[in-house]
């Protein structure tokens, strides 16, 4: 085991999982503790993750595939919610989505291609080349976006540049850790606590049971996917998981706009 590999790793599961855990806190709120309709969710919810989970060992490539894609609306949409009534939203949302995805395949390939392979359980795959040449697109969308924006994005634009060369620099594990911690993450908890108000004692106790029942089915998940390496195992039991959770999380947050209905 590497420190290098498993360090990122677990910051994503202690520091950003706990973001996508507050689900269960919104539906909470929702339905006025409804234990029924709350029961009805966690069901809905972990069906919904057990059959993405089971769609990526038939198709993996295209859940990959579908999962950079729904992961680039996601991103997008949450760092672009407190500007959503500025201009050129839709390029930002661009722009944000992508840049997690499209700077470490761009100036890291060969690790990506790495990380993709174990992914789909193959050897070798073009993907990461496929995603690096999109960056003359992203580059020409951001130059767009810094010559036609108003003084109020200039500060977004900045953002985008300082975690682009974040990205570029640190491994892709690391890089992609960072932003999904630091950035994406702790806005939606923000968002998350002003519209929830204050936390109750039966607020943390859910939300700790979440995180950790989370965090223990992809532990187990690292363990059976190890073949000789318990890396291996975490790097694909994380993702596959993420990937997981995130369809639901992005059905209840952009598609119900659970936040907004508190």
């Amino acid at each position: 085991m590497t420190a290098e590999i498993l360090a990122p790793l677990f910051l994503i599961l202690l520091a950003g999982m706990p973001h996508g855990a507050g689900d269960i806190l919104i539906a909470h709120r929702i339905f006025r503790s409804n234990y029924l309709q709350l029961t009805l969710f966690l069901i809905t919810y972990i069906i919904i993750a057990a059959f993405i989970i089971a769609t990526w060992f038939f198709i993996p490539f295209f859940s990959l595939i579908a999962f950079l894609l729904i992961s680039i609306i996601h991103f997008g949409l949450m760092d672009t919610e407190k500007t959503k009534d500025l201009r050129f939203r839709y390029l930002r949302i661009l722009i944000y989505g992508s840049t997690p995805i499209i700077i470490p395949a761009t100036f890291h390939t060969t690790d990506v291609t790495n990380l993709f392979s174990l992914l789909i359980f193959e050897e070798h795959t073009l993907l990461a080349n496929h995603i690096a040449s999109l960056f003359p697109i992203w580059f020409l969308s951001c130059i767009i976006f810094f010559i036609s924006g108003k003084k109020t994005l200039k500060y977004q634009f900045l953002e985008i540049l300082v975690l682009a060369i974040v990205l570029a620099y640190l491994p892709p594990l690391w890089g992609f850790a960072i932003y999904f911690c630091l950035v994406h993450s702790s806005r939606h908890i923000l968002h998350l606590l002003n519209s929830l108000g204050s936390l109750k004692y039966n607020d943390y106790v859910l939300l700790l049971v979440t995180v950790l029942a989370s965090i223990l089915a992809i532990l187990i998940g690292a363990f059976h996917f190890t073949n000789n390496s318990f890396d291996i195992g975490i790097i694909r039991a994380t993702f596959i998981g993420l990937a997981a959770l995130t369809i639901p999380h992005m059905l209840l947050i952009d598609g119900y706009k659970g936040l907004e209905r508190l």
